[in-house]
């Protein structure tokens, strides 16, 4: 059986035999258990049981917020571990065949599926199985080969005389479609299979990491990986390999892409990945930006930037400034909390707002207002010296050397006109979405300047997509 195989754990439980050691909130005893991925790539398990048949589940109210940690756990007949995590019950049937046996059928969610088959101290690789690695926007620069052998013998005869034909033939196929990297003492590819088994229109694939990286480094590589290639790089699980690639565990889980809209975006990097063509990987400029982004991942928050710049890509335009807008910010605190004082964050300077305080306050004794009107200046006295987030961010990008151009401020000011619901205009649907554009690629640049990620960056605005230095602005074509 061929190691690279996305279904690994569906595959080893449903043609498995097991003794169910807990059966989580399922009707039980259970007579048959199965468990597929549905085309939003979700895990739905089935289980059949008898009609009279119980369930310890608890019943929550409607409206009850909770995090389900119901468990299923196994063990098969050869002694691995199956466990599958956050069992959601959400339908079932009762149907009765023609010899009049009924039967109850039941549907539920799963979270994770879990299988360990030997020790992990065994795992020598791993592989983390992705969707929506490719939309055949990128040339790939290193090779992945495939080389099967038939073996035929025929013995014609019998006995002394006998005649045995060894046969042999050998065939193979390569392609071009993967990337090697290495990162913290750590070696992986990341591969594209060409495959597109759940018809999303992109290509499914996989990262081969030579070891067993924590779950949270795999996570770093990805999110970092998924914002240089420029789409969001969707987790089904992961299998563990000992080195003569026998499974040891694996793992899937149920995705989430953003509603699937995940598998609906462009393939747009932020800086060009190659040196002779667009869509180009090339290891030299991918690696660096790699290790750039990795280095400063915890220092500016990046997992939830990660999150945040994604879901702001799968905005409706109608409000997806501010997402974008609040990336920055979001990147701009990270900043100034980590690099000190390099610029004022006060309005004024503090000797000068204290004595301006000082007077205010006396002002206010000597005033006949009462006490819940006093107290409510004092509060709004004490928030004066508070810069305004215009002013804040155009100090950031001073420092950065970033100035905006009078077509990037306006852009800007989407962000206020989706906050308070103002009404885009008839006929300036086509400003607002090449602004949303904008205020993407300003993201882009802020991102690339403080990562020291390169000197470049492609103008998403412009037609043509042109190649610019970060610290030129877009300027209008107007």
């Amino acid at each position: 059986m061929s190691a690279i195989k996305p279904d690994l754990t569906e595959s080893f439980i449903n043609d498995g035999h097991f003794e169910v050691n807990e059966v989580g909130p399922l009707y039980s005893p259970l007579l048959d258990l199965k468990i597929k991925r549905d085309k939003k790539l979700k895990l739905i398990l089935t289980t059949t049981s008898d009609p009279s048949s119980k369930t310890e589940c608890e019943d929550h109210p409607p409206g009850t917020v909770r995090i389900n940690e119901s468990l299923i756990k196994m063990t098969s007949i050869s002694g691995a571990k199956v466990e599958l995590a956050g069992i959601q019950p959400f339908n079932y049937s009762i149907s009765t065949d023609s010899n009049g046996k009924s039967t109850r059928t039941e549907l539920s969610s799963i979270s994770k599926a879990s299988v360990q088959i030997r020790d992990s101290k065994l795992g020598f690789y791993l592989i983390e199985w992705l969707e929506n690695v490719d939309d055949g926007a990128f040339f790939w620069p290193e090779i992945t080969r495939r080389e099967s052998e038939d073996s035929n013998i025929t013995v014609i005869g019998s006995g002394s005389t006998a005649v045995q034909i060894n046969e042999r033939s050998t065939s193979g196929k390569s392609s071009r479609n993967c990337i090697y990297l290495s990162l913290d003492n750590t070696d992986f590819h990341l591969v594209t299979s060409g495959e597109d088994d759940n018809s999303l229109g992109v290509k499914s694939g996989y990262i081969l990491y030579s070891g067993v990286p924590s779950e949270e480094f795999r996570k770093k590589v990805r999110n970092c990986l998924s914002f240089i290639i420029g789409r969001p790089l969707v987790q089904t699980g992961h299998s563990v390999f000992d080195s003569d690639w026998e499974i040891v565990s694996s793992e899937a889980i149920s995705s989430y892409s953003m509603g699937q809209e995940a598998f609906n975006i462009h393939s747009m990097p932020p800086v060009p990945l190659g040196k002779k063509y667009q869509g180009e990987l090339d290891e030299e400029i991918v690696s660096p930006l790699l290790i750039s982004i990795y280095r400063d991942y915890d220092k500016y928050n990046f997992g939830y930037l990660s999150w945040a710049y994604w879901h702001a890509i799968c905005a409706p335009v109608h409000i997806a400034a501010v997402h974008f807008v609040a990336c920055i910010e979001s990147l701009q605190k990270s900043f100034i909390k980590n690099n000190g004082k390099l610029f004022r964050t006060s309005l004024i300077e503090k000797s000068d707002w204290k004595l301006f305080r000082t007077n205010i306050q006396e002002t206010l004794k000597g005033m006949e207002i009462g006490e819940a009107e006093r107290k409510v200046l004092e509060n709004k006295v004490n928030s004066l010296n508070q810069t305004p987030q215009s002013i804040l961010t155009d100090r950031f990008l001073n420092t950065l050397d970033i100035q905006l151009s009078d077509l990037e401020k306006s852009a800007w000011k989407q962000r206020n006109n989706a906050a308070h619901g103002n009404e885009t205009e008839v006929g300036g649907e086509i400003k607002l979405i090449r602004e949303i554009k904008v205020l993407k690629v300003i993201f882009h640049r802020v991102f690339l300047k403080i990562v020291n990620g390169g000197d470049y960056y492609i103008d998403y605005y412009s037609i043509g997509f042109p190649i610019k230095k970060l610290n030129e602005s877009i300027e209008s074509d107007a």
